[in-house]
């Protein structure tokens, strides 16, 4: 037995190693498996499934670092701070054990529910939790308390709610009686305000073009021609018009940053007095917008240009499907597509178009359970309205950046990480390559232009992601020198803040505040606006598969020990794992060569569907071969 002295030296030599250990600081980010993360400015460092085991998703930690077979691993010392206090899952029965498992991928771990908190819940309900015992107190078992049960998953539309529930999608509180009659005093003294002042444009044409389906009209369209020169007036509503920046609608609409489109359902940023009615350019209603003029000559040369804070009145809606039989036949369809046309040439020319895949429509019942999956047709007339924003949206951004103001979307190009890669590939791809000019915009554009459809996406899937800055910064996937958005008011919050900033330079109203941690939570939230309509749509997808179901697909994208594919009927990805496959892996285009045969992106084959799991969204096939 160790004496009180030996047991104080013991004591004392543990502090002393402790003290000398170097710790770091970071937050814990999850895989697709067991294992994780701890990620900081410097470093990101491996996390064993054991280490993982003691923390939660985004724990800010401390650590020390250790190396196990030549590979550094984290050691986790302690927990800083804990950001994960409630979660969405479903409630699972293996054994004698009660659990959860969480919707959210990154989370790879049961969590254990006791008995005297699990609420009556059933096995494959859908439920919230909140954490009762986080998993470094108690040798890695998390322990949480189901305090809401959220149905189902055999219950008809359980995908939506257990959506909303986990990205936190809340629905714009109603306008009473009074607060509508409040809007629309605001809005008629502002129509009548601008008549007064030569802000009046219910004369011009302005016709919409948009979905059969759609009620909030957030553009119109009016174009002149004469023998020499073409007019385009770009009308887009004008909601901040009626919405200041104390207003509580506008603090609604900074939480949730953009209207989310579920298949189905509809999660307005606007309650739908200001989003269907007052603000959109419904025909034959007067409605308060931002106009922006162009005129070009005979060759579609840009020669003048102007915006204006207007009264405007549509003349026609049309939707896709009618516009696209018109084309030929109406006016005013026939000139617009004259002129984006020629918009489009141009970006063909100078810009990048990225490649698109299919849009799909899910068709719902009214109880949110799938009638059918179809392919959307290509529409001339969408494409005709998507070249106008595109153009307005471009000259928007000049304007604000003239003025040093305004929220931008920007591109920075290749990621960090993909940059060897990408350059190696270029080089053997691109004659004359010069990896020092590729530094530049332009040259980046022209070598993306020179590549083949494969090639091109060869170099999309090393691009890093946008994001909505302050600061006017070069597009590099659209080859642009700045982009932003103002076409989507109604939609979008940054659109409506840089309507925002447009009164303020046009009208001498306040400038509006955004702080990094507005931008923050712009990105965060039309991140999560987009996942939550693709962990829906795959969803409802998947439930929609059969058991060992043969489809018809493209290679999307490839890894060491998987190929992406992407069905061709109804849309969303499969995966075929390749971890008992003999394959040669090429990291440079994607390919997988297996047997005699070479796989590369965007090449069509068929695929068998061999497990699905809705819930987890795990699809996962084999590719069949020729000569199967």
């Amino acid at each position: 037995m160790l004496d009180l002295n030996a047991l104080s030296q013991l004591k004392d030599l543990k502090s002393a190693l402790h003290e000398d250990t170097k710790f770091s600081q970071g937050t814990v980010m999850g895989s697709f498996g067991r294992y994780g993360f701890v990620q900081n400015e410097k470093e990101r460092i491996y996390l064993s499934s054991e280490q993982m085991s003691l923390t939660l998703i985004d724990d800010t930690i401390e650590y020390s670092v250790t190396e196990v077979n030549g590979k550094q691993n984290a050691i986790v010392e302690s927990i800083v701070k804990s950001k994960l206090k409630e979660l969405i899952g479903k409630y699972v029965i293996k054994g004698k054990g009660h659990f959860v498992e969480a919707l959210d991928s990154r989370i790879q771990t049961r969590i254990y529910i006791p008995e005297t908190l699990r609420n009556k819940a059933v096995e494959n309900d859908i439920v919230r939790i909140k954490i009762s015992k986080h998993p470094f107190k108690s040798e890695g078992n998390t322990q949480a308390k189901i305090t809401e049960i959220l149905g189902n998953l055999s219950d008809a539309g359980i995908w939506h709610k257990a959506s909303i529930a986990h990205y936190e999608l809340n629905t714009p509180t109603d306008l009473t009686d009074d607060e509508q009659k409040q809007y629309l005093s605001t809005f008629e003294s502002t129509v009548h305000s601008r008549k007064n002042n030569n802000q009046d444009l219910t004369h011009l044409d302005f016709f919409t073009i948009d979905s059969q389906s759609s009620k909030d009209l957030d553009d119109a369209i009016c174009v002149e021609k004469s023998n020499d020169k073409y007019t385009l007036h770009i009308a887009i509503a004008d909601p901040s018009a009626l919405i200041n920046s104390d207003d509580i609608l506008y603090k609604q609409a900074l939480e949730s940053c953009t209207s989310v489109y579920l298949p189905g359902k509809t999660i307005p940023m606007l309650p739908s007095f200001i989003s269907n009615t007052l603000c959109s350019l419904l025909p034959n209603e007067e409605r308060l917008a931002f106009v922006v003029t162009f005129e070009f000559d005979d060759t579609f040369k840009l020669i003048d240009s102007s915006i204006s804070s207007s009264v405007i009145q549509s003349k026609r809606q049309y939707s896709y499907d009618e516009a696209d039989t018109l084309i030929d036949s109406d006016k005013n369809l026939s000139v617009l597509k004259e002129i984006t046309d020629s918009f489009f040439e141009n970006r063909s020319n100078n810009e990048i178009i990225m490649q698109q895949s299919n849009d799909y429509q899910f068709n719902l019942n009214d109880d949110l359970t799938l009638d059918k999956i179809t392919i959307k047709p290509i529409s001339a007339s969408a494409k005709m309205i998507e070249e106008c924003m595109v153009f307005s949206n471009k000259w928007i951004a000049s304007f604000l950046n003239k003025h040093d103001l305004g929220l931008f979307i920007s591109q920075a190009g290749l990621r960090n990480n993909a940059k060897a890669q990408a350059i190696e590939f270029l080089n053997e791809n691109i004659t004359d390559f010069s990896e020092e000019k590729l530094s530049e915009p332009s040259y980046f554009t022209q070598c993306f232009n020179q590549l083949t459809h494969k090639q091109q996406l060869c170099i999309q899937k090393r691009l890093d992601r946008s994001e909505v800055t302050t600061k006017s910064a070069n597009h590099w996937a659209m080859g642009i020198e700045q982009y932003c958005t103002f076409t989507s008011p109604i939609r979008k919050v940054n659109d409506f803040i840089n309507h925002q900033f447009l009164h303020h330079i046009i009208n001498k109203k306040a400038k509006p505040f955004v702080d990094k941690n507005i931008l923050a939570q712009l990105n965060s939230q039309t991140r999560n606006a987009r996942q939550a309509s693709n962990q829906v749509e795959n969803q409802i997808r998947i439930d929609s598969i059969a058991d060992d179901e043969i489809f018809d697909a493209t290679i999307n994208h490839a890894t060491p020990g998987s190929i992406i594919c992407q069905i061709t009927s109804i849309g969303g990805q499969c995966q075929y794992n390749l971890r008992k496959v003999k394959t040669a892996f090429n990291p440079l285009d994607f390919s997988h060569t297996i047997k005699k045969t070479t796989y590369n992106l965007n090449d069509e084959v068929q695929v068998k569907i061999t497990k699905k799991d809705s819930f987890s969204g795990i699809l996962e096939c084999v590719i069949i071969e020729n000569d199967e």
